[in-house]
């Protein structure tokens, strides 16, 4: 990836962590990537209970510019972190 491209990577994925964290929904968006069960986000057809919930976090990711295949990298960025994070905070 460019620099700029990293750099913009950088600066979405904070802003996308803050507004999971300060969501009325945040545990519920968090759940949706720490039990995906490897699933591809763009393809992946959710029950309805967590519908209303994935379609919270597809919209800021789109409207941040991050679209096509882009999407699902910035997915699992968030993934990753969010794993990561979690597992981190276990004691």
């Amino acid at each position: 990836m460019s620099s700029s491209t990293d750099n913009k990577m950088e600066k979405d994925l904070e802003i996308i962590l803050n507004f999971i964290e300060n969501h009325k929904k945040s545990q519920r968006i968090k759940d949706l990537f720490r039990d995906n069960n490897d699933r591809y986000y763009i393809w992946t057809t959710w029950h309805p209970s967590k519908l209303q919930t994935w379609g919270i976090i597809r919209n800021k990711v789109i409207e941040l510019g991050w679209e096509s295949s882009s999407f699902g990298f910035m997915m699992r960025a968030l993934e990753k972190e969010l794993t990561n994070t979690s597992q981190r905070s276990k004691p």
